[in-house]
């Protein structure tokens, strides 16, 4: 018997769009499947002028020091019901900002609070 044929391989190409139907047929779209993962409001990207990119992400994690915070990519805070991440531009002056919250009211609270201590909104490009 060839190795192959040991392990069920020339099973599979026949097996698996059978399989593939019947998920389609029992669970529906793939929106569907992915709604109960969909669970935050996104702000979408958010650029900001700033020249003291170094002293914000300071400013930024002292005021956010009772959040779970990571310094991985810029700033990243998060709290049960909302996060945002902060970062620098690597091709421009700019802080950018995205953040998430459970509703779309405690999302735009949240970036009123987080706006000011960012800079000047910058221009779309």
């Amino acid at each position: 018997m060839p190795e192959e044929e040991r392990y069920g391989r020339p099973l599979f190409p026949s097996v698996l769009p059978q399989d593939e139907l019947g998920i389609a047929y029992e669970i529906g779209t793939l929106s569907k499947v992915l709604a109960p993962f969909d669970r935050y409001v996104p702000s979408g990207e958010r650029n900001f002028v700033n020249a003291d990119k170094d002293g914000t992400f300071k400013a930024v994690a002292e005021r956010y020091r009772d959040a779970e915070i990571d310094y991985l990519d810029g700033v990243t805070v998060q709290y049960a019901d909302w996060w945002f991440n902060i970062r620098a531009s690597n091709t421009e002056p700019l802080l950018r900002l995205n953040a998430e919250a459970e509703t779309a009211e405690l999302l735009n609270a949240k970036l009123a609070e987080l706006t000011p201590m960012l800079g000047e909104p910058a221009e779309e490009h």
